[in-house]
Parts: structure tokens; C-alpha cells; sequence
């Protein structure tokens, strides 16, 4: 169980960088996305009508292999102004995923154009 609890907040964190000075370092940011788990309500009265049930907001509803549904909405808000995809509403669709990958492909090629 700890092992477990370990491997998935593990499994969350992200390096990002960081600049300041002559000098690059490394941030590792562990906030997860994960749902924590709740602790049960106590009813006292068997008798008293139950709440309904909420069902929790999907981070990413089109989300896509493993990764993608554990990143905030927040994370894809950054994602979206930097690469200026309209609307910016921290959802990942085709449109954020589409300017993922062309600015990827311009990453590859380089400023020169060269591969």
C-alpha cells in the first residue's frame, strides 16, 4: 500500500526549469492531480434521506493515453497562452494538441531550419 501510495505520487511530479543568474536549475514540482480519496459520511438517523450523489469534474474530458488526463487544467491554461491557441480554457483538445506538435516539429528544426 505504501509502495503504491509512493509510485503514483512518484508518477505526478514534473521537473520544469528554472532560470535565474548564470546558472539553470531544476524545479520538481509534486503537486498532484490525482483525486484524493474522501473520508465516509457519518449518517446518525438510518431514517434520514441520503445526499446526492456528485460525481467529481473530469480534469482532462478528452483526454487521451496516460499521461494527458493526469495534467491541470491550469498546466493546459500555460500551455495554451504560451502558444497562443484560443480558447483558453484548460481543456486539451485537437486544437491544443495541434499546436503542441507544430510547435514541436519547429523545436526540431531549429531556428536555421536545419534538422
Amino acid at each position: 500500500m505504501i509502495e503504491a501510495k509512493l509510485v503514483e505520487h512518484v508518477s505526478d511530479a514534473a521537473a520544469t526549469p528554472v532560470r535565474g543568474g548564470s546558472v539553470s536549475n531544476i524545479e520538481i514540482d509534486v503537486r498532484t492531480n490525482s483525486a484524493l480519496p474522501r473520508k465516509p459520511e457519518i449518517i446518525p438517523d438510518v431514517r434520514q434521506r441520503a445526499k446526492a450523489v456528485v460525481q467529481p469534474e473530469t480534469v482532462q474530458p478528452y483526454a487521451l493515453g496516460n499521461y494527458e488526463p493526469r495534467l491541470s487544467r491550469e498546466r493546459i491554461r500555460r500551455i495554451q497562452r504560451s502558444l497562443c491557441v484560443s480558447p483558453v480554457d484548460g481543456i486539451i483538445s485537437g486544437g491544443t494538441r495541434s499546436a503542441i506538435d507544430a510547435f514541436f516539429q519547429g523545436v526540431q528544426k531549429g531556428a536555421s531550419g536545419r534538422t
